[in-house]
């Protein structure tokens, strides 16, 4: 397997093998196309046997993120997940909903640029991030004063750690050893961070439905209010009260997986595509209006 450049590997192995190549690396299957024929025909044509994730084995099972829309695997509550996040993201949506904010956002940042033109980068990365925040939750912290950047951002160390590759993902018939054992600190680790993300989790999720609930001013259009609000009214229509424990379940995980993967992109590098999709757009469309 390529550590590095892994897109000009398998771009070889397309030369060598075909359109079509399958690896099997320490018991993992992989399967590399090269070609948009063969990712329609797997994907589109026979998605549902080959539409899946890998399996992982530290973030999923120990850590407990199996409800992140990135790692779970399909199933009823992933396409549940993508559903409503295909719904909720779509352009005329975004367009009704947030644009407000957007360009809101533009201002804040050109305005930061006059004031601190030397801290660009900086300041990009802050408001992109208050951005996702505020698009998910409607605000950058909870009634308690904590703040939700902080704890996405320890989220995403959590995250980003154990992408990094265990030993349990290669072996996963470790994790049914005791966690007391030598060399059994990553089980230790897993443990803990599980409780953390579990909490963080659950509360932002609770202060999301409390400002629905309570009718609360101060929460502006949002993927969790607009959704929540959305369920609570249609909630005599539903046939029973799992149905609407189900599609609660589903705000929750698909907006906090939103949360995190939107950070995950930034810290990936996605600025250029930032400031050409939300941030020029925004401030232009504002200045046109006026």
């Amino acid at each position: 397997m390529p550590k590095s450049k892994m897109a000009l590997t398998w771009d070889k192995f397309g030369e060598k093998y075909g359109p079509v190549t399958y690896l099997n690396v320490a018991g993992q299957s992989f399967l590399v196309l090269n070609s948009l024929e063969a990712a329609k025909e797997l994907f589109g044509n026979r998605g549902s046997i080959y539409v899946d994730r890998p399996r992982f084995v530290m973030a999923s099972e120990l850590i407990g993120l199996s409800y992140i829309t990135s790692f779970s695997r399909s199933g009823p509550e992933w396409k549940r997940q993508r559903a409503l996040l295909k719904h909720a993201l779509s352009a005329e949506v975004v367009k009704r909903d947030y644009s407000t904010q957007f360009e809101r956002k533009a201002k804040q940042y050109v305005e930061s640029l006059l004031d601190r033109p030397n801290d660009f980068l900086t300041e990009l990365a802050r408001i992109m991030a208050e951005n996702v925040t505020e698009l998910t939750y409607g605000r950058l912290k909870d009634r308690q004063g904590r703040d939700y950047l902080q704890l996405n951002s320890y989220v995403m160390n959590v995250v980003d750690g154990t992408m990094q590759g265990y030993v349990v993902d290669l072996i996963p018939a470790l994790k049914h050893l005791p966690s007391w054992l030598p060399g059994m600190k990553f089980k230790r680790d897993a443990s803990k961070w599980n409780k953390e993300i579990a909490e963080i989790n659950r509360t932002m999720f609770e202060g999301a439905r409390e400002s629905v609930t309570s009718r609360d001013s101060d929460v502006q259009s949002c993927f969790m209010a607009n959704n929540l609000k959305q369920l609570y009214g249609a909630q005599r229509e539903l046939d029973d009260a799992q149905q609407f424990e189900e599609k609660e379940l589903t705000i929750r995980q698909s907006g906090f997986s939103f949360f995190i993967g939107m950070i995950s992109l930034l810290r990936s590098g996605y600025i250029k595509e930032w400031i050409d999709t939300i941030i020029i757009p925004a401030f232009l469309q504002g200045e046109a209006i006026r």
